[in-house]
C-alpha cells in the first residue's frame, strides 16, 4: 500500500530495454484535442501515461499547444504498438494522424518516461536557452507540422547536450541521467519551499490556542497501540490530532515520540517483542490515515530521492514517514525495501537519483548497526550512477547522537522526518 503512493521501482525501465539491447523504434503522431486541456488536466494525462511508459520501456516527448498534440515515442516495437492501439481509442482526442514509425539506433530523450512540454510549462520552468528552444520548437511545429518528426528529434538530441544550467525539468517525477542539479534551483527551492514550513515546522494548520500531545499522551497512546482493542488506539490519536496539526508537528510532537516509546516499553519489558511489533504496525496505519488528507505541493524540479531502510532493518516506519514527508512536500520520491547490500546498489546503479534517504528503526537505537551500515553507505557510492549522490541517514540512532551519522560516511542525519528535506537540500547545495 505504501509503494503505491511513490514511483513504482522494480517495474522495467527505458534505461532496462537499452541494456539488454532490444532493437528500439519511434513513433510519432499529431491529433487534435475534441476540448481544450486544463493544466491540471494535462498533469493527469502525463502522469498516467509515465506509469504505462515505464513498465514498456519508452520514452518520449509531447508537445500541447492550441489544441494540438505531437507526440514523439521511443522503445520496443511491441511496447510502441501496445500504446498505439490506446492512443488510437482514446476519446479525448481526434483527427490522429500517425507522421512516422521506424527503427533508430538511439533514443533522443533517454531518461524522460513523458517529458510534456506547453507555453505554460516552458514560461514557468524553463531555464536559459532551452527555454528559447522549447518556445522555437511549438512555434516551428505550428508553422510546418510536416516536419514533426525531423524537429522532435533534432530538438531532443539538442537537448541531451545541454549543461544543468540551461536544462528545464518540466517532468517532476522524472529521473533524469547523468545530470547534476542547478546551485540556482536549489537556491529558489530552499527560499519558496523550505523556509516557509521551517517556520511552521512545529506549528498548526489552524489558529491557535491548540493542545500539543505531551509526554502523558504518548504514554497512553503506547500502552493503547500495544493492547488488544486497536479502535481504542485510534480514538485515543484522533482525540490527540483533529486534524489541526501540520504534518512537521505531527511527526515532531505525536508520531515519532510514539515509535521511540513503544521501543522503551519493550526494553523495560512493559511488553512483548510481538507487542511491540503490532504497535508499529498501527502506528504505521495511522501514519496513513492522519497524512491521506494531505496536499502534495506541486513545485517543479525537486530532487529524486530513494528512500529505503537499512537492508535487514524489519523496523519501516521511520522510512515510511520520510517517504511521506518528502511526498507530500513534491519530490521525486521512490519507496524500496530491498533485501539485502546487492539489491541496493542494484538500484542506485541502474537508474538515477540525487539522493538516498538511508532509515534505521525508529524504536531502537542500533549503535551495533552502525560498521554494517557504514559498509552499506561505502558500497552504495561506489556503485551509484551519480558521483556526487547525496547520503542521508535516520533513525532513532541519528536523533539522539548528531555525529553518527558523520561517523558513518553519510552526508548528513536529521533528528525528525520534518527535517530531512531541508538536511538533503542542504547537503546538495554543499556538493554543487
Amino acid at each position: 500500500m505504501l509503494q503505491a503512493r511513490y514511483a513504482a521501482s522494480s517495474e522495467p525501465t527505458a534505461a532496462t530495454a537499452t541494456s539488454l539491447r532490444v532493437p528500439l523504434w519511434t513513433l510519432i503522431y499529431h491529433s487534435r484535442a475534441v476540448a481544450p486541456m486544463s493544466d491540471a488536466a494535462l498533469r493527469g494525462l502525463q502522469e498516467r501515461a509515465q506509469s504505462r511508459n515505464r513498465v514498456e520501456g519508452v520514452t518520449g516527448l509531447v508537445i500541447y499547444d492550441a489544441g494540438s498534440f505531437y507526440q514523439c515515442l521511443e522503445g520496443p516495437e511491441d511496447s510502441l504498438e501496445r500504446i498505439w492501439a490506446s492512443v488510437s481509442r482514446d476519446p479525448r482526442h481526434t483527427d490522429i494522424e500517425l507522421m512516422s514509425h521506424h527503427p533508430v539506433d538511439a533514443r533522443s530523450f533517454e531518461g524522460w518516461n513523458l517529458q510534456l512540454s506547453t507555453r505554460a510549462t516552458v514560461a514557468s520552468d524553463g531555464l536559459g536557452r532551452a527555454m528559447t528552444a522549447q518556445l522555437e520548437l511549438i512555434e516551428k511545429l505550428q508553422r510546418r507540422p510536416q516536419d514533426a518528426e525531423l524537429l522532435l528529434h533534432r530538438h531532443g538530441k539538442w537537448l541531451q547536450t545541454l549543461g544543468s544550467a540551461d536544462f528545464p525539468r518540466f517532468d517532476h517525477v522524472r529521473v533524469a541521467p547523468k545530470r547534476a542539479l542547478d546551485p540556482r534551483h536549489l537556491q529558489q527551492v530552499v527560499e519558496t519551499l523550505v523556509l516557509p514550513r521551517l517556520s511552521a515546522l512545529i506549528g498548526t494548520e489552524a489558529p491557535l490556542p491548540i493542545t500539543l500531545p505531551d509526554t502523558d499522551d504518548i504514554d497512553a497512546l503506547v500502552h493503547l497501540l500495544v493492547a488488544d482493542d486497536p479502535a481504542a488506539a485510534i480514538r485515543h490519536m484522533q482525540s490527540l490530532d483533529t486534524g489541526r496539526l501540520s504534518s512537521a508537528a505531527r511527526c515532531l510532537r505525536l508520531l515519532e515520540p510514539a515509535a521511540r516509546a513503544l521501543g522503551d516499553l519493550w526494553q523495560h519489558d512493559d511488553c512483548t517483542e510481538v507487542a511491540m511489533t503490532i504497535g508499529l504496525c498501527r502506528l504505521q496505519s495511522m501514519l496513513h490515515r492522519l497524512m491521506a488528507p494531505a496536499a502534495r505541493a506541486t513545485i517543479h524540479g525537486l530532487p529524486s530521492v530513494l528512500v529505503v531502510p537499512q537492508p535487514g532493518e524489519l523496523h519501516r516506519f521511520g522510512a515510511a514517514l520520510d517517504a511521506e514527508m518528502l511526498w507530500q512536500a513534491g519530490w521525486q520520491t521512490q519507496f524500496e525495501a530491498p533485501a539485502d547490500d546487492a539489491a541496493l546498489e542494484s538500484l542506485v546503479s541502474e537508474s538515477w537519483f540525487d539522493a538516498v534517504d538511508l532509515t534505521l528503526s525508529s524504536s531502537f537505537r542500533r549503535e551495533h548497526w552502525l560498521p554494517r551500515m557504514a559498509v552499506t553507505i561505502a558500497e552504495l557510492r561506489r556503485a551509484s550512477r551519480n558521483p556526487n549522490l547525496v547520503v542521508h541517514v535516520s533513525g532513532r540512532i541519528f536523533h539522539e547522537q548528531a555525529g553518527a551519522g558523520i561517523v558513518i560516511g553519510a552526508d548528513v542525519s536529521s533528528r525528525s522526518a520534518a527535517l530531512t528535506g531541508l538536511r538533503i537540500l542542504e547537503a546538495l547545495r554543499r556538493k554543487h
